[in-house]
């Protein structure tokens, strides 16, 4: 995993990670609800006293940065910027002046 011991330890203080596979996503789709949506397979993170979770991860270290910032430090995960910073490399520069 990509992250530090301590941050792997506090999360799972607080939550537990796990993986939602194709047979219990297939049995929950089968048993739904009318007015529910499906369940897909991927990672997700339960807190362990309140009734807390978030699920549909890629990757188990996806869920583990989230639970890190939502349940850990109490905030929203910081987002990358939604268009890139356009920035001028010294050769388009140089054809300019």
């Amino acid at each position: 995993m990509l992250f530090a011991q301590e941050i792997i330890n506090a999360v799972n203080a607080v939550a537990r990670i796990d993986y939602v596979d194709s047979t219990l996503a297939r049995r929950w789709n089968q048993q739904r609800g009318e007015n529910e949506l499906r369940l897909f397979t991927g990672w997700y993170w339960e807190h362990k006293t309140e009734r807390r979770f978030r699920q549909g991860f890629k990757t188990k270290s996806v869920a583990y940065r989230d639970a890190w910032y939502e349940l850990v430090m109490e905030t929203s995960a910081p987002m990358w910027r939604t268009r890139p910073r356009v920035v001028e490399t010294q050769k388009q520069a140089r054809k300019k002046g």
